[in-house]
This record gives structure tokens, C-alpha cells and sequence, in this order.
């Protein structure tokens, strides 16, 4: 049987009146692969029961918050609104009002350049596609690596274009623009 460990009311009373909330990291924390670790469904029932205020943060991307909001709650068996998730790439949201008509280089998992369409950035493109559209700005000692990187999607695009389920990541970035920090 998992661990179990309630929080005694006292704690409740002093975690609301010094305004405590919980950031739990989900890898590791609380789950272990797709495993969940033991007591973590505990922990967070007793967090939603005293109604202690909590996010998930995890450094992983490539599906939006309602996606991995419906994977811990299914592995966990409790609640979770997408707005109590925090992935690697939410902070880019609020960014979308700046740079939604620019070209945003999405890199990380090659599902990053359908998370930043659906936050509103109409011309994300991925690293992928960005080395095969400019391969000459590749530098040249990562060249070799590219070529043996890229080899293997480009199979699995013309694999997508065959059964017609091709995303159409290729775009003309000619007008990329340098943006200051």
C-alpha cells in the first residue's frame, strides 16, 4: 500500500495564514517515468482537500497544459486544470502579443513548434527545419552531427507526406529578425 501522511489541521491553519503554496516538480517527485512514487497521490488529495494552493512544474515541453494536465491526472488519480501546470515553454506565452507575426525558432522536442502555434505565434518554425532551410549558417564543426541528425526525420517526413499528414513546417525565414533582449 502507498504512504500515507495527513496533515494535521494546525499545519493546515498555519500554511493558509502564512499563504504557503506548493511548486511540485513532477518528474521525480512525482512520478517516476510514468510511474507514480509512492504517497504522491496522498499528498496532493490532502493539498486539494485544505485546499492549499499548488502548480506542477516540470522542465519537459513539447504538449500543451491540458495535455500533460489529463497525463498527471490520469496517473495520479486526482484533478488538474491546465492552468496549474508549468512547463518549460509556458513563460513564452505571454510573449505571443510581441512576437506573434515574427519567426520563432521552437527548440527541444519537435512537437515545441505545434505548442507555439497553439499559443498564437503564427510563424514558429523548428531547429530542424530551420538547419535543412539554412544549412550554411550551420557552424561547421556541428555539421557532420546535423547531417546524421537531420537523416532520420527527413525519413519520417517523406513517411508523413506519403500518408498526407505532413504539418508543413517549411517556411520562407528570409525576413527573420534579430530581436535585442
Amino acid at each position: 500500500s502507498s504512504l500515507s501522511f495527513p496533515i494535521p489541521s494546525s499545519h493546515v491553519c498555519l500554511f493558509l495564514m502564512a499563504g504557503v503554496a506548493f511548486a511540485l516538480d513532477v518528474d521525480g517527485v512525482l512520478l517516476c517515468g510514468s510511474d507514480p512514487i509512492p504517497g504522491a497521490a496522498d499528498a496532493l488529495t490532502q493539498l486539494v482537500k485544505f485546499r492549499i494552493p499548488h502548480v506542477f512544474v516540470t522542465n519537459g515541453g513539447g504538449y500543451s497544459e491540458a495535455d500533460k494536465a489529463r497525463q498527471i491526472a490520469e496517473k495520479l488519480g486526482v484533478s488538474v486544470r491546465p492552468e496549474q501546470v508549468i512547463l518549460s515553454h509556458t513563460p513564452f506565452q505571454e510573449e505571443v502579443s510581441h512576437y506573434r507575426d515574427s519567426v520563432v525558432l521552437a527548440i527541444g522536442d519537435r512537437r515545441a513548434v505545434g505548442v507555439m502555434q497553439l499559443y498564437g505565434f503564427r510563424r514558429a518554425i523548428s531547429l530542424d527545419a530551420f538547419a535543412r532551410a539554412h544549412f550554411t549558417l550551420v557552424p561547421r564543426c556541428y555539421k557532420e552531427v546535423w547531417k546524421k541528425w537531420l537523416e532520420p526525420m527527413d525519413k519520417e517526413e517523406e513517411k508523413e507526406e506519403e500518408e498526407g499528414d505532413n504539418e508543413g513546417l517549411g517556411m520562407d525565414i528570409s525576413s527573420m529578425k534579430r530581436v535585442e533582449a
